[in-house]
């Protein structure tokens, strides 16, 4: 029996596979066996996978496409081993990898899964450039916490856990409900949720994985409009573990629901439900908040129990109701105070962490104005990431972004689309980034700007930003600076006099 089962999960990825069972081969821990599910590839994917004739690696091929969870069962079914390592078909390990992961967890029985470093590599497998930001960027740069911390991190920040970095005790898949289905956005962090439930978890600070970004946003994980609607749907889904916690639990993560530890007793579904109602960084949680409310107040003897812990029964919930406004209706007739919406602002010494941020709210006027103000008095920063809202979606414009005092409005990056002077994002955090010439010391950071989900708005509105150039021209050379090398194409010719025409006058 094998100490290690390798997980490989493969899907229309010809162009890697091969180098990634390799990197597998060429593994120092020699005592491992792999199970290849390929999930019926429209590409030559399964022809490659044939093609290795090591006795230690099992292929399976799904008759129809049947998702990534149905490779956990399958390894369920299959292997014996103690150990798993998950594993995808466009990434690589460096050798070293399982032998180093493997002697941790058997020197550590009180850890339940170890991850490793992660260097971000692009589709030629070359890491990519220190000074590239977007999603990927610093997504699985983070520190080690208790699992209680980490619980947090995953409801304040998402996910920071690379899902081919991990080595897990195979047992529990089981004991800690990791078999699911209907999750495709997000079935790392539901795991790690679950997981964090009942056991620690470390990270090794040796970059052991190499994690491929490809371009096109063709990660499953990218942020295309259709990935960031099928997530905010799936968040109501993942966060649900919460709602299991007991008191004492809640407490360690959640340290301000102390409050409502009573004489009388305490209700932890309630006190998750505050939480998540409150401070949920989407409308998401908010609705799932609300949802386990309304079970709550229907059991007879729970409502009882709320009514006598919190003084909380049916007319404080339909008046919560009234002012959700989960679906965005009439926000031109909302209270702007009901409007809950947050930035957060990062700062960098060498990456961006949840311990160097702040987290801001803000209320939008009614044509999507608002300001922000942060004191962060750090040293040696030598950039800024704000993140602007927890949207699915968003159209933008900066008004003014200052330093102590110094404008730094037109030296803000991101990867936004361009349309008339309004940045359009559909990215899970729209994100803005500056980049100081050398680290220096930021005391306040002072933001303007105006924020939508409807970008006719935007263009109708906001019309003090109507370009003064040649749109074209712009948007090109914005699109030109980005473009990697290798993918450049000629600029097509353009009538140097021509230029757009906007249905909106400047003020």
């Amino acid at each position: 029996m094998a100490s290690v089962v390798v997980l490989l999960t493969s899907y229309n990825h010809g162009k890697f596979i091969e180098a990634s069972i390799q990197s597998v081969l060429d593994q120092t821990f020699t005592d491992w066996e792999m199970i290849i599910v390929d999930d019926c590839s429209e590409d030559d994917s399964w022809e490659k996978i044939c093609r290795f004739q090591d006795k230690r690696i099992r292929a399976v091929r799904n008759p129809v496409r049947m998702g990534p969870e149905r490779a956990f069962r399958v390894m369920d079914e299959l292997a014996t081993a103690e150990f798993a390592a998950i594993f995808h078909s466009d990434d690589l390990w460096r050798p070293e990898k399982l032998a180093v992961q493997v002697e941790y967890l058997r020197s550590h029985p009180e850890t339940g899964a170890v991850f490793t470093a992660v260097d971000v590599i692009d589709e030629t497998g070359e890491s990519r450039p220190a000074d590239v930001q977007d999603t990927y960027s610093n997504c699985f740069t983070t520190e080690n916490r208790t699992r209680y911390e980490w619980l947090n991190t995953f409801f304040y920040h998402g996910n920071a856990l690379c899902h081919p970095s991990v080595l897990i005790r195979r047992r529990l898949y089981r004991e800690c409900g990791l078999f699911l289905d209907g999750i495709a956005q997000g079935p790392d962090l539901c795991k790690w949720i679950r997981l964090c439930r009942t056991q620690e978890i470390h990270i090794l600070p040796e970059k052991l994985t190499r994690y491929r970004v490809l371009s096109c946003e063709a990660n499953t994980s990218a942020g295309t409009p259709e990935n960031q609607n099928r997530s905010y749907l799936e968040l109501m889904f993942i966060y649900r573990p919460y709602f299991s916690l007991g008191m004492d639990d809640l407490v360690r993560v959640f340290p301000q629901t102390e409050k409502y530890v009573t004489q009388q007793g305490a209700e932890p579904r309630f006190a998750a439900a505050r939480v998540f109602l409150e401070e949920g960084s989407t409308d998401s949680l908010r609705l799932l908040a609300l949802e386990v409310l309304f079970d709550l107040l229907n059991d007879p003897e729970t409502a009882a129990r709320l009514q006598t812990l919190y003084g909380y029964g049916f007319p404080q919930y339909v008046e919560e109701t009234k002012r959700a406004n989960i679906f965005h209706l009439f926000d031109h007739l909302a209270d702007a105070s009901l409007m809950r919406n947050q930035a957060v602002l990062y700062w960098r010494g060498n990456t961006f962490v949840p311990e160097r941020s702040v987290t801001l709210p803000y209320c939008l006027s009614a044509d999507g104005r608002f300001t922000l103000d942060a004191r962060i008095d750090a040293e040696q920063v030598d950039a800024l990431r704000l993140d602007l809202c927890q949207w699915h979606s968003a159209a933008a414009k900066i008004i003014s972004f200052q330093c102590d005092g110094q404008e730094y409005r037109d030296r803000l990056e991101n990867n936004a689309q361009w349309s008339g002077g309004v940045d359009v994002f559909t990215c899970l955090r729209p994100q803005y980034g500056l980049f100081f010439d050398e680290p220096r010391r930021v005391g306040v950071v002072h933001l303007e700007a105006y924020l939508t989900q409807n970008l006719q708005l935007a263009l109708e509105q906001w019309n003090a930003f109507a370009p003064d150039g040649d749109v074209d021209a712009i948007h090109w050379q914005r699109e030109e600076r980005d473009r990697p090398q290798e993918n450049e194409r000629p600029r097509p010719e353009a009538a140097p006099e021509k230029k757009r025409k906007w249905p909106w006058q400047k003020n």
